[in-house]
């Protein structure tokens, strides 16, 4: 793929980001972990039907990025999904110069990727990372934020 192409596809996945998708920090109970939770970046994008989340999927793949699937035969929905320190930072460093709804949550994850990544395997969480996931956490809250709502995009 020519260097134009691959990015009109960024371009094109960054826009289904925007519009459908999720980047944010999940918190999973993990007993296992000291404070009992463990952060989870991610980044999703859910429909109905299988064929627009095949596409993505195939589009992600096309350009060297991690991508993973999940089909829901009862509820007849389709989940992509990145999960991990290192993919969701993967995707987002080459996603952020496109994102422009959901940039904001992209700048908050990479830091706390960066962040992890910078610490020993297993440590703790500590408060700046439980402070990003609430920031993120604020910014995805549907309804009561203002860049939702398209007040103040910058």
């Amino acid at each position: 793929m020519d260097n134009q192409q691959e990015r009109l596809t960024l371009a094109y996945l960054a826009g289904i980001v925007d519009g459908e998708g999720w980047v944010g920090i999940s918190r999973n109970v993990n007993k296992g972990r000291r404070a009992g939770f463990a952060l989870l970046p991610q980044i999703s994008i859910h429909m109905v039907g299988p064929e627009p989340i095949e596409h993505m999927d195939s589009l992600f793949r096309s350009v060297g990025l991690p991508s993973y699937i999940q089909h829901s035969l009862a509820r007849g929905t389709s989940r992509w999904n990145v999960v991990g320190v290192k993919r969701v930072r993967r995707v987002l460093e080459v996603l952020l110069p496109y994102l422009y709804i959901k940039r904001r949550q992209a700048v908050l994850v990479l830091e706390y990727c960066d962040s992890r990544l910078g610490r020993p395997y297993g440590e703790a969480v500590n408060e700046r990372d439980l402070e990003i996931r609430e920031q993120v956490c604020a910014l995805n809250t549907k309804g009561k934020n203002p860049q939702r709502l398209y007040a103040e995009l910058a």
